[in-house]
């Protein structure tokens, strides 16, 4: 039976409905990703099935429903145990997608290879699932004689009553002086790349590489400004972008350039085959979804493989891209400061709720004219909620502060010139001893990070070693990765540059990324430390890291006796800049309260200019 008109069926009627629309498919089994056309980790609203199916709300996840009642739910370290208490486990069992060991069946091919019936054959909808993700799985269930099909009508839309429509936001401008290069400048430097690469033309398929290439803003997506799109970029440096020209008022349309010719999504097929047969267009497959691979095949292109060529471009930040991201982090520092004063004066009285945490923040942070949305769902988990790696409080769901304890506070803004990203980890009445050693050890994989100095060609796997040292010593570790790129106003978990033990590529001067090791005890407390690092050239030819994020660290879970001399000059001398920095923009009670949590701590030398740090 269903609830009222206004809510979705029950979990039982849902599956039940599924597995009808399965049969009526031809297909014992159906995979469900929570992804779109775009492959966005922030979906629209309309591309919530795996939220609409499993009642799931994290970004990263995938459902398996077989045909004989059995159903997998696959996601990644930071949400099996959100998942876990979301995902209804009598219809789901809940995996960890990603392989402990390389030695290791991929999850997701062996659970259907083990569950399904003989000879299965497992539907899927080509817009949502990537052109590697299809020939991997196909290649490793067909040692199992089961078969991938592709189904070109979503199975889930038909079943999901009141399904919200597509967005169709206006497309804003992203301003040149705040980008550094005009839209022609990119669309130059990328059809190099194309050219370089022995292809005409590249489908550009993911929405903050469009975003970035013409310098358009849009609000089809919480948490990032983009507008959902795509863009065929020619070696000549002429773009063909698929968007409604609706959307595209006149001014946009002079601000990105005549060399973009703006084509509707439902004109797409025709303009390809308008375009000269053979031409050999190059998409990226790990990002790119089987539909497009397809219509390129069927327009008569040849189709290469390659990294998408905004990557590079993009993740290199320009010198007018790190100031605008400087310049946010100082407003955004000011919005950590008021709300790091509060939670200390009102965390200890019983009565601050995590959703509380919230929309304090929001309301820090609205004070300033450039603020216009969070950059991803505000994390604040207190107590053994900490140690759901990307938790979320709720208005039904959520946890009252009642010292002693510890608060994990990860959140991040979209200002109009740059996109923020801090975790700071608060005491709540007195921690344990056991709790400020473990808070220090990931504070000293922090500064670890902060002051590497390197040289170039170094990867993200050799820069993820320090930040683990301190906890590996005492056989303790964290799961997730180290760091992760960050767009200026734009995605918060950009693609293009990352620190963990999987990051093989190198980094290069202007990357932006965050430093945030951390550590979990399940069912206790939750410790994480989050700056973000600018990739700096040095004059010797060496990189190094200027942070940008600019909040006091909680001196009351340092243990000191845990740091040597030159990590307490570097927090020291960190601490130092936050007080410079940000105390002329606060009243005079916000800046005694700043002074005060920025002191030195004794025993450590506070130079005026720290290993890894820009002034």
């Amino acid at each position: 039976m269903t609830n009222s008109a206004n809510t979705k069926p029950t979990i039982d009627v849902r599956m039940l409905r599924l597995r009808d629309a399965m049969k009526a498919a031809g297909v014992n089994g159906y995979i469900v990703p929570n992804t779109d056309l775009y492959n966005n980790e922030y979906v629209p609203e309309s591309d919530h099935r795996l939220t609409w199916l499993t009642d799931f709300t994290g970004s990263a996840g995938t459902a398996i429903v077989l045909d004989n009642n059995h159903a997998g739910f696959f996601t990644d370290s930071r949400y099996t145990i959100q998942a876990k208490n979301q995902v209804h486990q009598v219809f789901f069992k809940v995996f960890n997608s990603v392989k402990e060991n390389d030695s290791d069946p991929a999850p997701m091919p062996h659970f259907i290879a083990q569950n399904a019936v003989p000879n299965a054959v497992i539907g899927y909808d080509p817009r949502l699932i990537s052109v590697n993700q299809v020939k991997t799985l196909s290649q490793d269930l067909a040692a199992h004689n089961i078969t991938l099909k592709a189904v070109d009508d979503n199975l889930i839309d038909p079943i999901w009553t009141n399904q919200p429509t597509t967005p169709q936001s206006k497309v804003s401008a992203f301003p040149d002086q705040t980008a550094g290069r005009s839209a022609a400048e990119k669309c130059k430097i990328v059809a190099d790349i194309v050219d370089k690469d022995g292809c005409d033309a590249a489908l550009i398929t993911m929405t903050d590489s469009v975003a970035w290439l013409l310098n358009i803003r849009g609000k089809d997506v919480a948490h990032v400004p983009v507008a959902l799109s795509t863009a065929l970029i020619h070696k000549n440096g002429n773009v063909d972008w698929f968007i409604e020209p609706s959307r595209v008022s006149a001014d946009i349309q002079k601000h990105i350039g005549s060399h973009v010719n703006i084509v509707a999504p439902s004109d797409i097929e025709a303009h390809l085959k308008s375009i000269s047969a053979g031409q050999i267009v190059s998409i990226d497959e790990h990002v790119c979804a089987k539909y497009f691979e397809n219509m390129l095949t069927d327009c008569g292109f040849k189709i290469a493989y390659s990294k998408d060529p905004v990557y590079l471009p993009r993740t290199c930040k320009t010198a007018a891209e790190q100031q605008a991201m400087r310049d946010a982090h100082i407003r955004d520092g000011v919005a950590m400061v008021k709300f790091l004063k509060w939670i200390e004066e009102n965390g200890p009285n019983g009565k601050v709720t995590e959703t509380d945490v919230d929309k304090k923040l929001i309301e820090f942070r609205s004070l300033s004219q450039t603020f216009r949305d969070t950059s991803f769902d505000t994390i604040a988990g207190w107590a053994d909620n900490g140690a759901i790696v990307h938790y979320r409080a709720t208005d039904a769901q959520h946890k009252t502060i009642t010292p002693p304890g510890i608060l994990l506070v990860d959140s991040g803004a979209q200002y109009t010139d740059g996109t923020t990203d801090i975790t700071r980890t608060l005491a709540i009445g007195k921690p344990t001893a056991t709790q400020k050693e473990m808070f220090t050890r990931v504070l000293k994989g922090h500064i670890g990070v902060a002051k590497m100095v390197f040289p170039q060609g170094t990867t993200g796997k050799e820069v993820d070693i320090p930040a683990r040292k301190a906890l590996i010593e005492i056989g303790k570790n964290f799961g997730h990765g180290t760091g992760h790129g960050v767009g200026c106003y734009l995605s918060v978990h950009e693609d293009s540059a990352g620190i963990s033990p999987r990051s093989v590529r190198p980094l290069h001067a202007g990357m932006i990324l965050s430093n945030e090791p951390g550590y979990y005890e399940e069912g206790e407390y939750g410790i994480r430390i989050e700056s973000l690092i600018i990739t700096q050239l040095r004059a010797d030819g060496q990189l190094e890291f200027e942070t940008i994020t600019l909040a006091p660290i909680d001196k009351a879970l340092i243990d000191v006796s845990l740091l040597d001399a030159d990590e307490l000059d570097w927090l020291n001398a960190y601490h130092q800049k936050v007080y410079d920095t940000l105390s002329p923009l606060l009243d005079a009670d916000h800046q005694k309260w700043l002074q005060q949590a920025c002191t030195p701590l004794q025993g450590g030398q506070a130079p005026k200019q720290a290993a890894g740090m820009k002034p």
